[in-house]
């Protein structure tokens, strides 16, 4: 995958809603490496192969579960495509892989790159695809699509009477379009140009929450620290005590720490892993194996040859899932043990499961 950032360290449309959260965050992550964890690394890199897919299916083979949601994703893309341009579908304009840029002054300041744009006429098509299970905001009120929406309708010369924008999630939901009128493009153009001039404070107001998981500087914020220092300083027998809205605050507290938590741990396992001894006091302890499905469709027809469904709705409930949920399908139709169910899985789903090793957790030295 390709290191070069097309952005040149500006302000781009994909971290709106952390922008918009925490306006210091884009001051504060200059200049700090690639952070995330290796789970989001993999989440990234099978999304960036099935938009290879979906922008040429020729051009990279796919197979298994990111088949399936690539062809999905397609279905979806097309539908959408039918439902706002009609007959004049396949007649559209595309705009592939082309990074649009706001200027003021003659200096670029931000920028977006979609990952599908239709045009036909004076009608424009935004879709996004996300193809995880990941949580995202709705379309209208989603700040990445209304700030790229903003970006297109400028670079056609403020022409386009209307542009439609939504996701495409095919693991999740059916997409929603949200339309956005010239008034409405005006507005959002002020308000994108409003969030642009809160994060050029000197002071920008920095914040912990969710948007904290994507953001390269929760390690070095302030903001993320205190989150910690709070959950910290509670003691263990007081929260027994706590009801109601103060367990809502705690558990509010627990979800913003999650990712720090979680950046924290990766950061000492790389070190760890580059230099044993690097991290006083801790080494990482011995992995487990894991066993995950590779074949959705292969898996289906298996499972239906033995009997354990008939319904083809199961196919559905099938995308993305583990190993387990499918062991618990063979138990409730075989009537058998966890153990039988994993002999039986692993006798005849053998081809369709995918052997590998989980990492070791952290652990004290003794």
């Amino acid at each position: 995958m390709s290191t070069t950032d097309e952005r040149g360290g500006l302000p781009s449309a994909s971290n709106s809603e952390r922008y918009w959260n925490c306006p210091g965050s884009h001051r504060l992550s200059r200049g700090i490496p690639d952070n995330r964890t290796d789970e989001q690394k993999a989440w990234a890199e099978a999304g960036e192969r099935i938009h290879l897919w979906l922008d040429d299916p020729d051009f990279i083979k796919l197979e298994g579960d990111e088949l399936e949601v690539a062809q999905k994703c397609a279905a979806q893309r097309d539908e959408q495509m039918r439902l706002v341009f009609g007959e004049n579908w396949r007649n559209v304009t595309k705009i592939k892989e082309k990074r649009l840029w706001l200027t003021m002054a003659r200096r670029k300041v931000f920028s977006g790159k979609s990952d599908d744009i239709s045009l036909y006429e004076l009608v424009g098509l935004l879709l996004d695809y996300k193809t995880n299970r990941g949580e995202t905001p709705p379309s209208p009120t989603n700040r990445q699509l209304r700030y790229n929406a903003v970006l297109l309708w400028l670079e056609s010369g403020r022409e386009l009477d209307r542009i439609f924008v939504g996701i495409i999630q095919p693991l999740t939901s059916k997409p929603l379009l949200c339309e956005y009128g010239r008034e409405d493009l005006e507005k959002s153009m002020d308000e994108l140009e409003m969030m642009l001039d809160e994060m050029e404070k000197p002071d920008a107001a920095l914040k912990a929450g969710d948007w904290c998981k994507w953001c390269p500087a929760k390690l070095v914020c302030p903001k993320a620290a205190d989150v910690l220092k709070q959950l910290g300083e509670i003691p263990k027998k007081s929260v027994a005590s706590k009801e109601g809205a103060d367990i809502a605050t705690l558990l509010d507290l627990c979800e913003t720490a999650k990712p720090i938590i979680k950046a924290i741990e990766e950061r000492a396992k790389a070190m760890i892993k580059a230099e044993a001894g690097s991290v006083p006091g801790w080494t990482i302890g011995k992995g487990s194996s894991t066993r995950t499905i590779t074949n959705v469709v292969g898996t289906f027809k298996v499972l239906e040859s033995m009997g354990v469904i008939d319904s083809a709705g199961f196919m559905e409930r099938l995308a993305g899932i583990s190993i387990g949920d499918v062991e618990d399908e063979i138990k409730r139709a075989k009537n058998c043990t966890g153990d039988e169910a994993k002999k039986l899985a692993n006798a005849h789903l053998e081809p369709f499961i995918a052997i590998g090793t989980k990492a070791g957790s952290l652990e004290r030295v003794a």
